[in-house]
């Protein structure tokens, strides 16, 4: 049959010609691919995953605050410089040479400077200008700022945590149901906050929580369990400390499910960015009333990596820059809040602010913020040798991501009459109405906007 014969040679000649265009594309890929090793750790909706554990589908932060669905992942042997930077207030962050990030840098007047990258925008100062720029990561100067992005909630406030399905996994006489549905208030997720800094779930399915010094505090949490969870509690003491402990298998697994077992996998609830900011604060709130001192120097204090970065996160939705940094000595991780984000801190956790005359300690790293987030210094930059594989995500407009608290750029991958199309390095953001793409032959072509790409 003449036709079959026909589409049998257009699908070999497509499929010859698509090779030898992504032959092209590899030979572009030092210019036009930029990528990070497996272990960077990328800001989600729900909690920070590493890079190479991302699907199609997830929602990443954007260097805009606004959160956008992974299209594509892509994966790549590289073999290499990497560059490490380590931002003034966040922890390090490693990529290849070629990766931008978004970077507010000061030119001076008359100081010819070639900056092969796409302007943000341009501030006009005495004696020179800021442009905001995507410098690639090898081209970064320790003079330069980096972004840390503010985050919005997403979706509608939830309203319920449903337990049904934790009734049905337990039985027996300690199995103490709750109810299947929990209204979602102030009073339930600080509870939630306060039993994961100092709470843990024994082999007999018993919930116990601590405090050193302040009864008090169980007392609230007491009432709380028996009002929202139908369910009692009792006091122990030791030495110095109160025990508040509760039988309830069905408490327990729901918690271990939603929270995390043990201190070091302990973490945020995954719907902790769709809870309302009365809420999130509240959450926050019982969190730094277990680990977090306000006494001398505001400060948070977890093993756990993972909620380290979340309530970093989230502080980050009321506004509040707050260092995070690994202790190697006692093997924590250390958030602190800086003097000029006092106000808002203790505004939001309703607590009196301290005198000045109290700190001991402050934080000496400088913040500028704008209405997108904050610009931070860059402590070090330092350069290794890699041989492995390298990952990197495709996402929706505005075509950036976040490592650790720092907007990078993404690589973007389309395709142009069903042949690989990889944008341009110098302009592959659609920060305006156009951008320009190069195909592999080198043909340039120029788009209205991201939609034009299939």
């Amino acid at each position: 049959n003449y036709r079959c014969a026909f589409c049998a040679g257009l699908i070999i000649a497509r499929f010859f010609w698509s090779r030898l265009a992504m032959q092209n594309v590899d030979a572009l890929s030092e210019d036009y691919w930029f990528c990070l090793p497996p272990d960077q750790t990328v800001r989600t909706d729900k909690m920070p995953m590493k890079i190479q554990d991302i699907n199609i589908g997830d929602r990443v932060l954007t260097h805009v605050g606004s959160y956008r669905k992974v299209m594509e992942t892509s994966k790549r042997d590289y073999s290499g410089e990497l560059v490490t930077i380590t931002p003034t207030f966040t922890l390090p962050i490693t990529l290849t040479e070629n990766h931008p990030v978004l970077v507010k840098r000061f030119i001076k007047n008359g100081k010819k400077q070639i900056l092969q990258s796409h302007t943000v925008g341009d501030l006009e100062i005495s004696g020179g200008h800021i442009r905001k720029l995507w410098i690639k990561a090898g081209e970064l100067l320790l003079s330069d700022q980096i972004l840390i992005p503010k985050c919005t909630r997403i979706g509608v406030p939830r309203k319920y945590i449903e337990f049904g399905k934790y009734n049905k996994m337990t039985k027996g006489p300690k199995a103490n149901k709750i109810p299947d549905k929990v209204i979602i208030d102030d009073d339930l997720m600080w509870l939630v906050g306060l039993y994961i800094a100092e709470g843990w779930i024994s082999r007999q399915s018993t919930l116990t929580m601590n405090q050193k010094t302040e009864k008090e505090i169980l007392n609230k949490a007491a009432n709380i369990i028996n009002e929202k969870l139908n369910l009692t509690s009792r006091y122990k003491s030791g030495l110095s400390v109160y025990h508040l402990v509760v039988d309830s298998k069905s408490l327990g697994v729901m918690l271990d499910d939603m929270i995390g077992s043990g201190a070091r996998n302990k973490h945020l609830p995954e719907f902790w960015n769709s809870l309302s900011d009365s809420h999130l604060a509240s959450l926050i709130r019982g969190c730094w009333i277990g680990d977090g001192t306000t006494r001398g120097i505001v400060k948070y204090t977890t093993i756990s990596e993972t909620l380290a970065r979340q309530i970093h996160q989230a502080l980050l939705r009321f506004d509040i820059l707050s260092t995070i940094k690994y202790a190697e000595y006692d093997n924590a991780f250390r958030l602190i809040i800086p003097v000029k984000y006092h106000d808002r801190f203790f505004s939001l956790m309703n607590w009196k602010k301290p005198s000045l005359n109290e700190y001991t300690g402050y934080c000496r790293h400088k913040s500028k913020e704008n209405k997108w987030g904050f610009w931070i210094g860059i402590d070090k930059i330092d350069r290794m040798k890699y041989n492995g594989p390298v990952y990197n995500l495709n996402i929706e407009t505005p075509n950036s991501f976040n490592i650790d608290g720092v907007a990078i750029h993404n690589c973007k991958l389309a395709k142009q009459h069903g042949f690989p199309v990889m944008v341009n390095s110098r302009v592959f953001c659609n920060h305006e109405s156009q951008f320009t793409e190069v195909g592999p032959e080198g043909l340039v072509t120029s788009l209205r906007s991201a939609g034009d790409v299939s």
